[in-house]
């Protein structure tokens, strides 16, 4: 793409498309009651939960708009809602394929709504990044946005959550050195932690899922987050993103050398979280 075609395409997809759905779906937009984030860390199933979320008629999730880093910006409310709604129709239109997996759910409503009551983004680590860096962020959103946020925080066991931010991705496979694995869970609890601040805090709701318990049972799960954010969960729609789950993720960690020293510092940091009970390297 040569950089006039760039320009051309940024300018559409950032700023045109975005401002025609702000008016198009302006009454829409100006009535759904629930903001959702996803804050935590990448490569613990945000966008597994996060793509099944935009498959509901009721509910419209954007795949790594990165909210929070338009906060400071002049774009008000609709413009926000304009792209997200942009990027979720986007994902959709590119088979919501994430590296090589396709997170579409056949017969969902990925890419549109029906009755929308939920609107939201699904960019969980930078989230993380940009509060360390602001904490006033959410705040600002929530007054930007007019609506309640909810949080949802996926968790994952630490070890393959680790493993595999430390090899880039489940397809890049690169080497997770001792130091790199060391270097990584130094970010992934202080994305933890910064969820147990805004936890202790009170303000905003947090529904966390551990991601192992979600493969295992999830139609419970995914019914309790849909009530955590105020939606139903339609039989026929349960039964679609049901397809879409592999009862079991990949142990990751098992195929990478941890130290036994790293270890115990991860399940001594680990300890400290109520999210992260139960834990274990060889569990």
């Amino acid at each position: 793409m040569n950089i006039n075609k760039q320009f051309s395409w940024s300018l559409k997809q950032n700023w045109i498309l975005p401002i025609r759905f702000g008016r198009k779906y302006e009454s829409a937009f100006s009535d759904a009651p629930v903001f959702a984030l996803f804050l935590g860390n990448s490569r613990s199933g945000t966008t597994l939960i996060a793509s099944l979320l935009d498959a509901h008629p009721e509910m419209v999730i954007s795949h790594e708009l990165d909210i929070l880093r338009m906060v400071n910006t002049p774009i008000g409310k609709l413009g926000l809602y304009g792209r997200i709604f942009n990027k979720s129709r986007w994902f959709a239109s590119h088979d919501a394929q994430w590296q090589t997996y396709s997170y579409r759910v056949p017969t969902g409503w990925q890419g549109r709504f029906d009755k929308l009551k939920v609107i939201g983004d699904k960019k969980a680590h930078h989230s993380c990044v940009l509060l360390h860096q602001d904490p006033s962020l959410l705040m600002r959103l929530e007054r930007k946005v007019k609506v309640p946020i909810r949080i949802i925080h996926i968790v994952r066991n630490p070890f393959d959550n680790i493993t595999t931010k430390a090899r880039k991705g489940a397809q890049r496979q690169l080497e997770a050195t001792p130091e790199k694995l060391q270097e990584v869970a130094d970010v992934y609890f202080r994305n933890i932690d910064m969820v147990e601040t805004i936890k202790r805090d009170g303000h905003f709701a947090v529904h966390e899922i551990q991601f192992e318990t979600f493969l295992d049972q999830p139609e419970r799960e995914l019914k309790a987050l849909c009530s955590f954010l105020g939606t139903s969960c339609p039989d026929a729609y349960l039964t679609a993103c049901l397809t879409l789950v592999n009862p079991q993720a990949h142990q990751s960690r098992q195929d990478t050398y941890w130290p036994e020293a790293l270890k115990e510092d991860v399940l001594t940091r680990a300890s400290r979280f109520e999210c992260l009970q139960g834990y274990r390297f060889d569990q």
